[in-house]
């Protein structure tokens, strides 16, 4: 690019079903290069008036310039769907989004549950976009199995152990599916906290 600081960053979208791996994704890649992961929301970036979102923006991308983070944008929705004529507020959201974006030099991980539909000029800044599809019922039960390994491995910090009958658990899950059933990460993740907090 021959404008000075343009398109120097790394753009990833992960898009797809709730509850199918994202945000973890995220964390795993903060992780993998030793970054801390600064998370942010649409909330966090004000209302909807264009020049407070900006100002906003940019602020937290200097931030995540200057701690090194990977920024994560959780549910991006707004700034990626494609613009309408007519709906001035939302075209002018990702007008702002699209023009700070092209300065941001760092790495940018964008989610949101929104399948296709993404705003052509959003799609051809993003350097590599990851589908999440949901959960077959094998993963699902990957899932559940990961759980209930992390609850045996925790069950020893409690200070009264909680009795664990991991093949019901699995059972339970199995049914479930088969009826219809199909709980995502955060569900089967909730469910065992609940389980954990009522024990």
């Amino acid at each position: 690019d021959v404008v000075r600081g343009k398109g120097k960053g790394l753009i990833i979208l992960l898009h797809g079903s709730p509850g199918v791996g994202k945000t973890s994704t995220a964390e795993c890649v903060a992780a993998h290069t030793g970054r801390p992961l600064f998370p942010i929301t649409c909330g966090d970036l004000g209302g909807t008036s264009a020049q407070e979102v900006e100002e906003n923006l940019e602020r937290f991308f200097e931030l995540a310039m200057k701690w090194g983070c990977v920024l994560l944008l959780d549910e991006a929705d707004v700034f990626l769907g494609e613009r309408i004529q007519g709906n001035i507020i939302q075209n002018s959201l990702v007008s702002v989004f699209l023009r700070v974006l092209e300065y941001y030099s760092g790495v940018l991980i964008l989610t949101t549950n929104r399948v296709g539909q993404f705003d052509e000029a959003a799609t051809s800044r993003i350097h590599c976009a990851l589908y999440y599809p949901p959960f077959s019922k094998r993963r699902a039960l990957e899932v559940w199995q990961k759980n209930v390994d992390r609850l045996k491995r925790e069950n020893g910090l409690f200070t009264t152990p909680i009795q664990l009958d991991a093949k019901k658990i699995m059972k339970f899950a199995n049914r479930q599916w088969e009826a219809g059933t199909r709980w995502n990460g955060h569900q089967i993740k909730n469910a065992f906290q609940t389980a954990v907090a009522l024990a």
